[in-house]
């Protein structure tokens, strides 16, 4: 030890720190231009409209969430319309795909002008957010009250998320 220099000693506890550290694993790997945090980021989703008519009726319910073929099929209108509807309405792939609707009064007749969809999913709540906005016609388009159901599918909802459904109005432009 005498043949050891006395500055190697007085490094010691620097090596030793710098080692320690440097062991400690860190949040952002991969990319440096994208790192990965702790916060999962939410992804927005495939989301594609789909035609039901109205096969479904939205009297005492306004937001739908169809996971499976079991619950479409006790959705669809139990009428003289329900063999139609069941022949009629594209078929759905309940193990890659969920059903979600939303019916909403626009102030529009018929399809509201502008109509927009996204869903966003949000893993760190558990959520599907279904986002819809539309142009607000500022009372001019329709003089009965009418609404406007809105069906999309969108990738399988995993088990235990829940549908938030957004709707906004954005300003016309002038």
């Amino acid at each position: 030890m005498k043949n050891i220099p006395s500055s190697i000693f007085r490094l010691f506890p620097l090596i030793f720190l710098i080692t320690a550290f440097s062991a400690i694993p860190t949040a952002a790997t991969g990319d440096p231009e994208n790192p990965v945090t702790d916060q999962v980021r939410p992804e927005t989703l495939e989301t594609r409209e789909i035609e039901i008519g109205n096969c479904i009726q939205t009297i005492s319910a306004k937001q739908f969430v169809i996971t499976g073929e079991a619950d479409y099929r006790r959705a669809i209108r139990n009428d003289a319309s329900r063999g139609r509807c069941l022949e009629e309405t594209e078929k759905i792939d309940f193990t890659e795909e969920s059903l979600l609707g939303v019916e909403f009064s626009s102030g529009y007749c018929r399809r509201p002008h502008g109509l927009s969809f996204q869903t966003i999913r949000d893993d760190s709540r558990k959520k599907y957010i279904l986002s819809v906005s539309y142009t607000d016609p500022g009372g001019q388009v329709c003089r009965a009250l009418s609404r406007y159901a809105l069906w999309v599918l969108v990738p399988k909802l995993p088990a235990g998320y829940s549908v938030d459904f957004e709707i906004t109005a954005r300003e016309r432009k002038m």
